[in-house]
């Protein structure tokens, strides 16, 4: 459909079907050089070369596939895949994050190339990668890229060479594809713990319904802990009163003394507390011979009679 003069579209849109178009076409171009590629074409491998090029690009294609063989090995087949999701992301849209970040998503895809060319010198070093390296005529199943990386610098790790190219491999592929693998595996794990009947819900019905149930037990457990909580609180409340009640109890045994009557003594010879209070009073005025005969009495005596 022809663009309208009345329309706005962005100011590149017309660059980015080109380059949407160039991109398609240059993956076909690698597809069917790869597809058709016959080392015996090349000069290299055999002298004189295949009268006729089997190859359906012709000596071009021939030259393109093997140098992108030699190089990549094995690997070399995702380089049509990823010319063509670049193409598909500037002729349509899909994919647009690619596009979004393109020089991000340039260095994650080599880093993707990167890592599976090390993994396959690591298969073929093992005699795993069968004839790839003999009939796509490189020097390994990982090409050039894959043999110089591992022997200069991952060969160092031995084992753990494959663990360290699969990770970043697999982490260039999260990038790449925009796949949150955190939200799968909640997703997985919440498949896990599915009742029977809840094949035909939807992934997102049984992550709510899993949480509503986690949400019950929660509100069950809080409602255990206020429970507990008020009866410590109930009983704390009783010791207390029961305490103040002891406290208040004491003054009335006092009481209870006091209204009893007079103190025992009192009744003795008829006096109480008046009486030994007027003999106190009686000894201080006149008292025994020893203590008046003493210093400092006579002392005190003499100076109150000063005063």
């Amino acid at each position: 459909m022809a663009r309208k003069s009345g329309d706005a579209p962005g100011s590149h849109n017309g660059l980015n079907d080109v380059l949407g178009i160039a991109l398609l076409a240059l993956a076909l171009l690698v597809l069917v050089a790869q597809v058709s590629f016959d080392r015996y074409d090349l000069a290299s491998v055999r002298v004189p070369p295949n009268k006729e090029i089997h190859n359906l690009i012709g000596v071009f294609g021939a030259q393109l596939a093997g140098s992108s063989f030699w190089l990549l090995g094995v690997p070399a087949y995702l380089l049509p895949l990823m010319l063509a999701a670049f193409g598909i992301t500037y002729l349509t849209g899909v994919l647009g994050y690619l596009r979004e970040h393109l020089w991000r998503s340039v260095l994650w895809s080599a880093l993707l190339l990167f890592c599976l060319t090390g993994l396959l010198h690591i298969l073929d070093l093992h005699n795993l990668a069968g004839n790839a390296r003999e009939h796509l005529q490189t020097p390994s199943a990982g090409g050039f890229i894959g043999m110089v990386s591992y022997q200069h610098a991952f060969r160092l790790l031995g084992p753990g060479a494959v663990i360290v190219y699969g990770a970043l491999g697999l982490i260039s592929l999260l990038f790449l594809t925009n796949f949150q693998l955190g939200l799968w595996v909640r997703a997985l794990w919440s498949l896990v713990g599915a009742k029977p009947g809840d094949e035909l819900k939807t992934v997102e019905e049984i992550a709510l319904e899993k949480r509503a149930r986690e949400l019950e037990k929660q509100k069950r457990r809080l409602e255990e802990e206020v429970g507990r909580t008020a009866k410590s609180e109930k009983a704390e409340k009783t010791a207390s009163g029961l305490g103040a009640g002891q406290r208040t109890a004491r003054p009335q045994n006092h009481l209870s003394r006091s209204a009893q009557g007079p103190h025992p003594q009192s009744r003795r010879g008829g006096r109480g507390h008046s009486g030994h209070r007027s003999a106190r009073r009686r000894h201080r005025r006149h008292p025994g011979p020893q203590i008046r005969s003493h210093p400092r009495w006579r002392g005190g005596r003499r100076a109150a009679t000063t005063r």
